[in-house]
């Protein structure tokens, strides 16, 4: 299994972190009123809708990131499909 490193985003310095395991932990931690940030746009329609999460938009909006996919051999049919589905997506698809 691969072992990443914590990832955070617009956190300043000093502040209290809560650090969970996965996306799910994350939306239930937001929903519990434990904190406050970002989620992907298909994680939270339905709770907005029930009262249970409020929406407010960013002050300064996150700018958008380009990611790369690599791999080392000239590949098959599934290094071909791949990039195929991928390249529409956003980042938000592929976090969803």
């Amino acid at each position: 299994m691969l072992n990443l490193a914590p990832r955070t985003s617009g956190i300043l310095s000093g502040q209290d972190v809560l650090t969970v395991p996965d996306m799910h932990a994350k939306l239930q931690a937001h929903i519990a009123r434990l904190g406050v940030g970002s989620l992907p746009k298909k994680n939270w329609p339905r709770f907005a809708t029930t009262g249970e999460l409020v929406i407010k938009r960013e002050a300064k909006p996150k700018p958008e990131v380009i990611s790369y996919l690599a791999w080392r051999s000239k590949g098959g049919k599934a290094q071909k499909w791949l990039p195929e589905k991928i390249a529409p997506l956003t980042l938000e698809d592929l976090l969803g």
